[in-house]
């Protein structure tokens, strides 16, 4: 038993590696989605200025493409902004199929372990150790988790609509939901206490 858990320390190790990495490219991109979404804002408001005719109406309607020009300065910003955000997006997929990797070496050490391992010893925790049932359940969990979540980023930017602001905001609010962290609080806690655990 304590064969298998000392090679699994390295593996849950680089698990948490993989998701401090995703936090730090979430924390990054933030300051993104917030830019995307002032100008989206600043877009929609200059639109709807045009079609009230309300800059013909006040001193720069003598100016006949500054909307136009405004427009084409807007959406360009944005399409600067979308670019970064795919790059973020190919990190966050290399991060859940390097998550997969590590569930499927945590999979094959615990195979190649099991005979010696009773179901008693499978389920017994201790305060400096959960229970191997528990590490490998999390596992699942973490990528089931982290994968939807990119499927959620990935849907919500293919859906993007520069002309529908509500889109941008569904996608400024989906990509920095942290449901992950806090549904998984609890297991990166104790797997946490498994990696300062001393085999």
């Amino acid at each position: 038993m304590d064969r298998c858990l000392k090679e699994l320390q390295p593996i849950f190790g680089k698990v948490i590696d993989q998701l401090v990495l995703w936090e730090a490219k979430q924390n990054n991109g933030r300051k993104y989605l917030q830019s995307l979404s002032n100008l989206a804002d600043q877009l929609h408001a200059a639109r709807a200025c045009d079609s009230k005719q309300l800059w013909q109406k006040s001193s720069l309607g003598q100016f006949q493409d500054l909307i136009i020009r405004l427009n084409y300065k807007q959406v360009q910003a944005m399409e600067v902004l979308i670019k970064s955000l795919k790059v973020d997006l190919m990190t966050y997929y290399d991060i859940t199929n390097s998550i997969a990797r590590l569930k499927l070496s945590a999979s094959n050490v615990y195979k190649k372990h099991a005979e010696g391992i009773s179901l008693q010893a499978a389920v017994t925790k201790t305060s400096t150790c959960p229970a191997l049932v528990d590490l490998l359940d999390w596992l699942e969990e973490i990528e089931r988790f982290y994968y939807n979540w990119y499927i959620t980023k990935k849907q919500s930017l293919h859906n993007l609509n520069y002309e529908d602001i509500g889109t941008v905001n569904t996608m400024e609010k989906l990509w920095n939901e942290n449901v992950c962290t806090r549904y998984l609080k609890d297991a990166r806690e104790q797997i946490g206490v498994f990696l300062a655990n001393t085999l």
